[in-house]
Order: C-alpha cells, then sequence, then structure tokens
C-alpha cells in the first residue's frame, strides 16, 4: 500500500488532505476518509473510532461533504492507516484517494423519498473504475440530490423538474427504469470527470 505521509510542495496546487497524504495542523496531522455519500456502516464505523484512538488524538469530525477526519496524528501515520482502512473497504482504490468526493441528500431513503444509496454506490464505482480520473483534483464533486433541494441548495444547481420526471417514469416502468438510469448517471457522471480531467490538464 504506497503511504506518501505529509504532503509535499509538488502538491501545492492542491492541498486537500487524504489518508495517503497527511495535512499539517496545529495539533498535528490530519487525515480525511472520503465516505462517499456519507454512507459507512457500523464495522467501519468501529474501526474508525478505534484508528482515532490508536493513532489519534481520539476525535473523528465530520465535515460539509459527508466525509470524515482523523487528527492529531503523526507524521508516519499514513502507513498504517491506509492498511486499515483498506481492509475495512474505506480504501478501495488508493489512487482514487483524493478524489472520492460524493455528496447526496442525507435523509434521502429515510422519509419516504428515493433511495439514493445505489446510484452513490454505482458512481464511486465507476469512479475508481477509471485510472484516468484520479487526476481530478481533491476539490471536484459530485452531488447526487433526491428531489428536496438539500444538496442543490448548497449552489449545486440544474433542472428542478428532472427528479418529478424520473419518479413519474419509475412509476410507470414499475420500477424498471431504475437499474437503467443508474447506470446513466454512473456513465454521464464518469464521462464528465474526464472531460474535466482534459480541460485542467
Amino acid at each position: 500500500m504506497p503511504a506518501t505521509g505529509p504532503a509535499t510542495n509538488h502538491a501545492a496546487a492542491d492541498r486537500c488532505p487524504g489518508v495517503l497524504r497527511l495535512a499539517e495542523a496545529a495539533d498535528g496531522y490530519l487525515a480525511r476518509i472520503r465516505l462517499p455519500g456519507g454512507l459507512i456502516g457500523a464495522g467501519p464505523m468501529r474501526v474508525l473510532a478505534r484508528l482515532a484512538g490508536d493513532l489519534g488524538d481520539g476525535r473523528v469530525e465530520l465535515t460539509s461533504r459527508g466525509n470524515v477526519q482523523l487528527r492529531g496524528l503523526v507524521a508516519d501515520a499514513a502507513g498504517p492507516l491506509a492498511e486499515e482502512l483498506a481492509l475495512a473497504g474505506l480504501l478501495p482504490s488508493p489512487g482514487h484517494d483524493l478524489v472520492r468526493n460524493v455528496l447526496a441528500s442525507p435523509l434521502a431513503g429515510l422519509d419516504g423519498g428515493p433511495d439514493l444509496t445505489a446510484i452513490v454506490r454505482a458512481l464511486d464505482a465507476a469512479l475508481c473504475g477509471r485510472p484516468r480520473l484520479a487526476e481530478l483534483p481533491g476539490r471536484f464533486l459530485f452531488a447526487v440530490d433526491d428531489g428536496r433541494g438539500d444538496v442543490a441548495g448548497l449552489g449545486v444547481t440544474g433542472q428542478a423538474v428532472t427528479p418529478a420526471i424520473l419518479t413519474r417514469i419509475e412509476e410507470l416502468s414499475g420500477g424498471r427504469s431504475v437499474q437503467v438510469n443508474q447506470q446513466l448517471i454512473a456513465d454521464n457522471a464518469g464521462l464528465a470527470a474526464e472531460v474535466a480531467v482534459a480541460w485542467a490538464g
């Protein structure tokens, strides 16, 4: 498992921390673990809690994008941290450590609205499956809104009518359109990210 440790000068243009690239802070080093859609199970959460105590100051912070941060780490914590997180399924593609930024409506599927879990996981898998997308900047963000506007309200805009149309198509097709739409979203997001990489390069 490659571990680069603290961010170095050649990465100055993109200072976003990750698991393999720690950021220096006043209280030690900081690691940011991407949780696409804010999704995490009880087992991986326990791993995070243990690592926060074993390698850091015991804190697990939640970021505005639904990721988590461990603080108070020593400079050489990237290696053991990456190994433990990979075993827990929280680092599926080390090369994509910094770019698995997927923000989703936090209450989706919990209050009668559409569940975005499958879409978020398909998008993350498609992202990790494209080696070139590892070149995206760490601040690049995919946003998946369930139609309530909470993610769109953060500045991610789109046509408000689209969620209603997709819901109606799902109803008329007996749910058969959902799988097709999930793949379409993942493919379109992957294409958009590849275009972004090409423009940035």
